[in-house]
């Protein structure tokens, strides 16, 4: 599988749970398949009421799916709005860029605590 950013090879890492991830050495970007995101935080799906960003996407701006070939939707992964994800309309697949883990994290984490 090659990256939707910068079209280099992905390796396979096995991460907790036994989650098998792709990532991007050159960007470090992070393919996830469908509900391997609900898998690594243990949350109940991979998208927790993220609404599709609809206005401020150029069409440059969008990538294509690493599995399908066609192009994968802007949307925000908590209706908190502060991280926007990439997902595929067809496998529901994810990408993550740079620096998106952490806060998804986080917002997982309070969640889990009961202060979302």
């Amino acid at each position: 599988m090659r990256c939707p950013r910068d079209k280099m090879p992905m390796e396979e890492t096995v991460c907790e749970n036994k989650v098998l991830i792709d990532t991007c050495s050159y960007c470090d970007g992070i393919w996830l398949d469908n509900e391997e995101l609900k898998s690594l935080t243990g949350i109940e799906r991979d998208i927790l009421e993220g609404e599709k960003i609809k206005d401020e996407i150029e069409w440059d701006e969008m990538i294509d799916c690493p599995v399908c070939n066609i192009k994968m939707e802007k949307r925000f992964f908590s209706k908190e709005k502060t991280v926007k994800i990439d997902r595929c309309p067809t496998c529901l697949g994810i990408w993550l860029d740079t620096g998106e883990m952490m806060p998804i994290i986080e917002i997982v984490h309070k969640i889990k605590e009961g202060r979302r």
